[in-house]
């Protein structure tokens, strides 16, 4: 049995389809953090007075 890689599908899978799936991954990195960015900061204010 031959290995997938060697195959024609194994060769398209990792030239083509991996490399692309990466491409994705980081693009989607890329537009979380442009997110995270304009998320305003929010502080959480206790609304119980503070016991000394």
């Amino acid at each position: 049995m031959n290995e997938f890689y060697a195959t024609r599908a194994g060769r398209t899978f990792f030239d083509v389809t991996m490399p692309g799936l990466v491409a994705e991954l980081a693009r989607l990195n890329t537009q979380l953090e442009k997110l995270v960015e304009q998320r305003p900061v929010q502080v959480a204010v206790s609304k119980e007075p503070q016991k000394p």
